[in-house]
């Protein structure tokens, strides 16, 4: 079985950018810790919105992890960030993989907040 990916995309308010990236921070490790996804990434687009690709064993993982996603909101004033909804763009199954990465050094460079794995 491939791994399963998907990609969203968010409107976040100017001037609560960091307060999101906050957020998605806490909520990504939640999913880790809980639910085995496989950690995220989020990107900030050209034209200003973000998007975050997250990665998952299977489909089935990131359904289980849908609940921990509707409690996160639902407890925490996170959704406040967001200009709008969170929008789901695509699902993925993962085909091949040639992505050769070293995060922490990648991060520490550049002076990116990254989760520990």
């Amino acid at each position: 079985m491939n791994m399963f990916c998907l990609l969203y995309k968010f409107e976040v308010k100017p001037d609560l950018e960091q307060e999101f990236r906050d957020g998605w921070h806490t909520m990504t490790q939640r999913l880790r810790d809980a639910n085995g996804s496989l950690g995220a990434r989020l990107h900030k687009a050209d034209d200003g919105s973000w998007i975050s690709y997250a990665q998952w064993p299977d489909r089935e993982k990131w359904m289980q992890g849908e609940s921990v996603i509707s409690h996160f909101l639902s407890t925490t004033n996170w959704k406040e960030c967001l200009a709008g909804e969170i929008k789901l763009l695509m699902e993925l199954e993962a085909t091949d993989d040639l992505l050769v990465f070293d995060s922490a050094k990648f991060n520490s460079d550049r002076g990116y907040r990254h989760l520990d794995i």
